[in-house]
């Protein structure tokens, strides 16, 4: 089973490693402006915005 839980919920984490859950890895955003996203066009590939 793969489970995703937001980093505030402490009392969630201690229940799934008390099940025998363990964090298998990180998960990591970043919150992009528009300028910067990437438009993908059918033809031509990537194309910066």
């Amino acid at each position: 089973m793969h489970l995703d839980s937001g980093t505030q919920r402490k009392d969630a984490h201690r229940f799934y490693e008390r099940e025998g859950m363990s964090v298998a890895g990180f998960h990591f955003v970043e919150n992009m402006a528009p300028n910067k996203a990437l438009l993908l066009t059918p033809r031509s590939g990537a194309v910066e915005l």
